[in-house]
């Protein structure tokens, strides 16, 4: 895990580059995005496949499912 006070230093610039180069992440930066993004796509992936699961699951409870002759004739 990254510790806050390696996203939040200051980002050491050589001297032999332009004035105007302003990098836009460090390396550690771009690690903890990258295993964010990998994490959170695997939540994703594992939440469809659980809905799916879950859909499966009900849909053949439904087919299942049969009524009672007697108690359809019963007038409400």
């Amino acid at each position: 895990e990254v510790a806050s006070n390696e996203i939040d230093a200051p980002i050491d610039i050589k001297k032999d580059r332009p004035k105007d180069y302003h990098p836009i992440s460090t390396t550690m930066q771009r690690q903890r995005e990258l295993y964010l993004s990998r994490l959170s796509l695997k939540r994703f992936r594992n939440n469809v496949e659980r809905r799916r699961n879950e859909r499966t699951h009900q849909e053949s409870t439904f087919d299942n499912f049969t009524i009672d002759p007697q108690n359809e004739s019963i007038k409400l």
